[in-house]
């Protein structure tokens, strides 16, 4: 969508272009992602460092928590 507006009447040739895209409702929706990944990285890390994880927790949930948090790592530093 694109907005064009007249700004001066006295220049009908002068127009204002509203961009595609809202980038404060983008910066928005990227913080709340971060914001998401981060607190999900701090529950399974919370989880993996249990003292008895290792023991109690079947190896392909503790795969399945390793690849979360590799995922996780990564979305969070890009």
């Amino acid at each position: 969508m694109c907005v064009i507006t007249l700004r001066c009447e006295r220049e009908p040739n002068s127009f204002y272009y509203k961009g595609f895209v809202d980038l404060d409702a983008e910066i928005a929706k990227c913080d709340k992602k971060l914001t998401l990944a981060h607190l999900n990285l701090e529950q399974i890390m919370k989880i993996v460092s249990q003292p008895d994880y290792a023991e109690t927790v079947p190896s392909v949930v503790q795969i399945s928590n390793d690849e979360k948090v590799a995922s996780l790592s990564f979305d969070h530093q890009n």
